[in-house]
């Protein structure tokens, strides 16, 4: 049914009492298998009726890494709306990103690298006072090579 992309035939098969995140016996759910098949519509549907984009295969693909690694790009932008984590990496150690890039989906690929989350600034060493620079203060040239000065001998 979800990769038919049948959305008249969800309605029936939920009123049956199906899960919206079953799973087989390699862990695929519906909107993975919808997002593997690039079913926008039933995607959608699917997160509607609560669908968890972040939910995983054995194999650690994500509804997500599905539709980047088959260039989607209309799924991947809705998966990311509802949520869907860019960071997540397949048991190979590939990120949506990195699959839509090898597999020369550039517009999948251009839509994971604006939302893909920035990367914290490492935190302060606790009790260690803030240094604030200014253009009147500019950095000792230590300050940007990370070494100790020697001095002369």
């Amino acid at each position: 049914m979800a990769e038919s992309g049948d959305v008249d035939e969800l309605s029936r098969v939920f009123i049956n009492g199906a899960h919206v995140n079953a799973r087989n016996k390699h862990g695929m759910t519906p909107l993975m298998k919808a997002a593997g098949e690039g079913h926008a519509r039933m995607v959608r549907a699917l997160l509607e009726r609560g669908a968890d984009p972040n939910l995983a295969r054995n194999d650690k693909f994500t509804a997500l890494a599905l539709a980047a690694f088959f260039g989607h790009t209309e799924t991947v932008k809705i998966l990311i709306a509802h949520g869907a984590r860019t960071e997540v990496v397949t048991r190979c150690g590939a990120s949506a990103e990195t699959w839509a890039i090898r597999r020369t989906f550039a517009e999948a690929a251009r839509c994971l690298e604006t939302h893909a989350p920035k990367p914290a600034p490492a935190p302060a060493p606790v009790g260690a006072p803030a240094v604030i620079k200014t253009l009147k203060d500019p950095p000792e040239i230590w300050d940007l090579v990370h070494e100790e000065p020697r001095g002369f001998d």
